[in-house]
């Protein structure tokens, strides 16, 4: 159920981004994911700096934006 997905969340934070991307079936690239994961990690000093996050391969994939 959405609420026992929102517990697991709160309860695992270091995979609750993950289960959360999983539950509402969204479709990204595992560099996204990643990225995701690390962006919106629970404890603050854990998280990447702004340069440090522009360095990762989600944003090296050599793409032209649209």
């Amino acid at each position: 159920t959405d609420a026992d997905a929102r517990f697991r969340v709160l309860k695992a934070p270091t995979t609750g981004v993950r289960d959360l991307l999983d539950h509402w079936n969204v479709e990204l690239s595992a560099a996204a994911r990643d990225l995701l994961t690390r962006l919106l990690g629970v404890e603050p000093s854990s998280r990447p700096t702004a340069a440090c996050a522009l360095q990762h391969p989600f944003f090296n994939d050599n793409r032209e934006v649209e």
